[in-house]
């Protein structure tokens, strides 16, 4: 027969067992679009209707929505680390010297160079020659930015135990096509290989995907540069005029899973550039939940204004431009089908389309629908 300590240590753990098992259910999150820092995404709404397709929709928005998903995926993941020495983590990877890379089926296939589709980047290259066409009956300049990724630069890090194929990969490819098209590009990679001996430009682990600000710094002093050649009246970008520092990361971006790295820090030192929320009063976009910024600056070095499509590898970086441009806009590029209505609306001298390179290969943004609209984007996208 059991003792009286004993059958109240059962109840103890019965009760703290149910209290496991109600809990989640009970702080299920019910924000309606509710955009997650931990997944780095928006969380599906309560779904409508029944049936199994029902069922699988609600299934989905149990699983994301769940109360304390965030500390019981981090715990799970530590788990495997700290017992098994197995890192899970959604969508990266480790390489090696804890490097942590992008974990993703067209990435690797980027990597191993078996994802070249000639036809697709030729119809991509006409895509941003519709663009170029289109500023160029405006009398705009247009410059497309293709950013390197984390594997570009710094490819001896990666995981091993992908066969690479001994042929061009789809950059060298899309590059080539590129420089055939007489489009005005610029593909930094060899110059941030050449820098990597002075300066990390992305982070060993705090994030696996985007560079970091001493890339997102450099990479933009490059667009500068190749600006300014056909501006001469732009100013140079230099780092003084930013106050750097490091500052520590605890935990991956947008994560709680732990790391201790020191990431560098930009603050731009002064400027006359002033914020104008209310422009977008009446602007249509398709996406204004992701950036969207203006800003003016009556005693910037050139009365230019400058138009920035761009992905997050573009967040932040309007603070480079500032002092050289009268305006600036910075705008997602998720609102790429509206271009001729957001060129006419800003009226810039100069647009930007930014785009890190494995972006080049999903569908929506660059997909094949979008790519092969063309008479929509001379419309305006309507």
């Amino acid at each position: 027969m059991k003792s009286k300590a004993r059958r109240t240590a059962d109840l103890v753990f019965c009760a703290l067992f149910a209290l496991l098992l109600l809990l989640p259910p009970l702080f299920i999150n019910t924000v309606p679009g509710y955009r997650s820092e931990f997944d780095n995404r928006v969380y599906p709404d309560f779904p409508e209707g029944i049936g199994l397709k029902g069922f699988s929709a609600f299934e989905e928005y149990v699983n994301f929505r769940v109360g304390f998903r965030a500390q019981a995926v981090t715990a799970y993941q530590l788990l495997n680390s700290r017992l098994f020495s197995v890192f899970e983590y959604p969508r990266y990877m480790r390489g090696l010297d804890s490097h942590l890379f992008m974990d993703a089926p067209a990435y690797i296939r980027d990597y191993q160079r078996i994802n070249v589709d000639t036809d697709y980047l030729d119809r991509l290259v006409r895509y941003l020659k519709a663009f170029d066409a289109l500023c160029a009956e405006q009398g705009r300049k247009f410059y497309f930015f293709l950013v390197p990724d984390k594997q570009k630069i710094y490819p001896e890090y990666f995981p091993r135990g992908y066969n690479v194929a001994d042929a061009p990969s789809r950059t060298e490819v899309f590059l080539q096509k590129l420089q055939d098209s007489g489009l005005s590009f610029l593909y930094p990679a060899d110059a941030f290989i050449a820098r990597k001996p002075m300066q990390r430009l992305y982070n060993v682990e705090y994030d696996a995907v985007h560079w970091n600000n001493h890339g997102r710094f450099y990479g933009n002093q490059l667009l500068t540069e190749k600006m300014k050649a056909d501006f001469p009246g732009l100013r140079e970008l230099k780092a003084a005029d930013y106050r750097i520092t490091d500052t520590l990361k605890t935990s991956l971006r947008a994560s709680y899973y732990p790391i201790h790295e020191f990431v560098p820090l930009y603050e731009i030192r002064q400027t006359g550039a002033l914020a104008d929320e209310t422009r977008f009063a009446g602007v249509k976009l398709l996406r204004d939940d992701l950036y969207h910024l203006h800003y003016r600056n009556e005693t910037a070095a050139t009365p230019l204004k400058l138009l920035v499509f761009g992905d997050s590898f573009m967040d932040s970086a309007e603070m480079y431009y500032l002092d050289n441009f009268s305006e600036v806009t910075f705008l997602h590029a998720e609102n790429l089908p509206l271009f001729s209505n957001l060129v006419t609306e800003f009226d810039p001298d100069i647009v930007v389309l930014e785009s890190v390179i494995i972006l080049m290969d999903v569908t929506g943004r660059y997909g094949n629908k979008t790519i092969d609209n063309l008479d929509a984007l001379k419309d305006g996208g309507d």
